[in-house]
């Protein structure tokens, strides 16, 4: 059984990532398993994508207070630009998890 990856698979039994490259025998072996009619799991199943996303909303609300909190290491415009981002990383978390949960 494989788990689909960034750059290939994992192959569950040993948990080894195999790259997607056609040289690579173990890529191989999963292309042959695909053509038996076998399907991988994805890349993050549906209860790892709400768990990952808490854990992201989480981890950017607690940088941007400890950015505030903390504001006298860094320049104040690296902090800024910082807080922009994660702001916006945040909305646009919270705007996805939003949306499906009114699905």
């Amino acid at each position: 059984m494989y788990k689909i990856t960034e750059g290939g698979v994992r192959r569950l039994s040993d948990n080894v990532d195999i790259p997607n490259n056609s040289k690579n025998k173990d890529w191989r072996k999963f292309q042959k398993w695909l053509d038996e009619g076998n399907t991988p799991e994805p890349k993050e199943t549906e209860e790892e994508k709400e768990i990952n996303k808490g854990r992201r909303i989480k981890a950017l609300e607690i940088a941007i207070v400890d950015m505030r909190v903390r504001g006298d290491g860094a320049s104040a415009e690296g902090l800024t630009d910082l807080e922009t981002e994660s702001d916006a990383e945040l909305v646009s978390l919270r705007a996805e998890l939003a949306a499906e949960i009114a699905e």
